[in-house]
């Protein structure tokens, strides 16, 4: 397995989260699956005065990883810009209490990040699907099952 993930192109790895120590536990996470972990606040694209979408694509990410977090509607809204905005970029969204999110919001199909093994081995899977691989990181060519 290690020789197929080696072979797979890395990914750069926007990791939008308002927690320091979240962004660095899923910068060294993709970091040690062989992507290029690029992490921001959310705090600090909100306080941007150009288009977050702008900050976003000067980055030129491959995935962007998108915490959904407190103040939910407000980050909620800069995930549906970002959305909106850069539909050729795969998003990812995460939220600690997806519970809290849905019923603010609304929101189905949020990743509920809770920082185990399993979790973040599942959030890399949910990673690769978002960019068209496999989950060892292959990509997917057409007329692969």
């Amino acid at each position: 397995m290690e020789a197929a993930r080696s072979a797979a192109p890395n990914l750069r790895v926007a990791i939008l989260n308002d927690g320091q120590d979240t962004i660095t536990a899923l910068s060294e996470w993709f970091h040690v699956h062989g992507h290029i972990p690029l992490g921001m606040k959310v705090a600090d694209l909100r306080k941007r005065l150009t288009n977050p979408a702008e900050v976003v694509e000067a980055v030129n990410p491959d995935v962007l990883v998108f915490d959904v977090g407190l103040p939910y509607a407000v980050n909620w809204y800069y995930a549906e810009v970002l959305k909106m905005s850069l539909p050729h970029l795969p998003i990812v969204l995460t939220t600690a209490n997806r519970a809290a999110l849905k019923e603010i919001v609304g929101a189905n199909g949020v990743f509920e990040l809770t920082g185990t093994s399993q979790n973040l081995t599942a959030l890399l899977a949910l990673v690769y699907s978002s960019c068209g691989r496999t989950a060892d990181g292959r990509v997917i060519a057409l007329g692969d099952a």
